[in-house]
């Protein structure tokens, strides 16, 4: 396994949904740059609990995938290319469909339009690699059942958004691995249950996958998109408060805008991500608010949600499969910023929150229990 003879992992692969990837002329195209990226991003999250600290984790990835001077053990490799796109247009379920288009928010500008892989395209990757250790082969394969079960490929991969599923047993060395392909609902469930009990360490500073790790999976169905469609639709009215699920939010950030003080309570929906912000619109009959948009943030940088949900396809179909990172939510010792601002111009200089304010991932774990319900594994 440590020689200089140059050995491959091979795969045919299926995104299962809509995929977001670009090349440099701003058209729709498998980028093997992303795959890469995403694919360290899950050896990542998987060896959080394998090693003991951010430099051990970077010195033990550069050995593998290299470096800007350090050759990468790696050669990765399109073959059998059956990748298709198309163009959007106005009847499209990504802008028709409520559910598509919310989970879409950001990707395309409508006036200027654009294209995407269309779902169920397919192709296969080899990686060539040599002079790898058995831990180091076995790392990547196990960021390979992650991405697997969990992750997706291009803008909003996080929203279900190109599903990633290997759909062939691995071909490894001209060996094949039964690792990834269960036959069934039941046998999914297990293989995701087996694959992240090794993982039994303590919350982990950034998303990587630990003991605090929570899964939620949804019903069969023969149709990606159904899968989809109704996720969109049932997160969207969740998340934007239809339902009138986060009522103490608007009072909350009603409270910071009066006060002009971020010290007291900070709406729950932070839990999904930063920039996070919300928007008053005058009703004629009532006072006008002081500010009419407030941002929260973290200043210069974002903060990504712990929510990675997906589509993943199986022997009988397909279902839908959330994963919830738990980690340290913000770096230690930081603080939220908010911005208040008025829709025709001025703003009050920024206000912080407490550092280190306290976050809870129930408003994610309610999404899936109690309005989407699906079952917990």
């Amino acid at each position: 396994m440590g020689g200089d003879e140059i050995q491959s992992i091979t795969f045919t692969f299926e995104l299962s949904t809509p995929t977001f990837l670009r090349g440099y002329n701003k058209k729709a195209e498998f980028r093997m740059s992303s795959f890469v990226g995403v694919l360290r991003f899950w050896w990542r999250a998987c060896m959080w609990a394998k090693v003991g600290s951010s430099g051990e984790l970077y010195k033990s990835e550069t050995a593998i995938f290299g470096r800007t001077k350090q050759q990468s053990k790696l050669n990765f490799v399109l073959v059998d290319d059956n990748i298709s796109t198309k163009e959007l247009t106005d009847n499209d379920p990504i802008l028709k469909n409520n559910g598509l288009k919310y989970l879409s928010y950001g990707v395309f500008d409508e006036s200027e339009g654009g294209d995407y892989i269309v779902a169920g395209s397919t192709s296969r990757i080899r990686i060539y690699y040599h002079s790898l250790k058995e831990e180091q082969l076995n790392s990547l394969l196990d960021a390979l059942r992650a991405l697997h079960f969990f992750g997706g490929l291009g803008s909003n991969s996080r929203d279900g958004f190109g599903s990633f599923n290997i759909t062939s047993e691995i071909e490894l060395s001209n060996k094949e691995l039964n690792v990834i392909l269960p036959s069934d609902l039941k046998a999914l469930k297990s293989e995701i249950r087996i694959f992240l009990d090794k993982y039994s360490k303590g919350e982990p500073p950034y998303s990587a996958l630990s003991e605090t790790n929570r899964v939620f999976i949804s019903r069969w169905n023969k149709n990606s998109e159904a899968i989809l469609r109704n996720y969109g639709e049932k997160f969207q009215k969740y998340r934007v408060g239809l339902q009138h699920s986060f009522k103490d939010d608007t009072l909350a950030v009603k409270n910071i805008i009066d006060s002009t003080n971020a010290k007291s309570d900070l709406p729950t929906r932070i839990i999904f991500g930063l920039p996070h912000n919300y928007f008053f619109k005058k009703i004629e009959g009532q006072k006008p608010m002081r500010y009419d948009k407030v941002s929260f943030g973290i200043k210069d940088r974002r903060r990504a949600s712990p929510l990675f949900f997906k589509v993943v396809k199986f022997g009988g179909g397909y279902t839908g499969v959330a994963l919830i990172l738990e980690s340290q939510f913000l770096p230690k010792g930081a603080s939220i910023e908010v911005i208040l601002s008025k829709e025709k111009g001025g703003s009050h200089p920024p206000i912080y929150s407490d550092p280190d304010p306290p976050f809870s991932y129930d408003p994610i774990y309610t999404l899936f229990q109690d309005e989407l319900k699906w079952e917990e594994i």
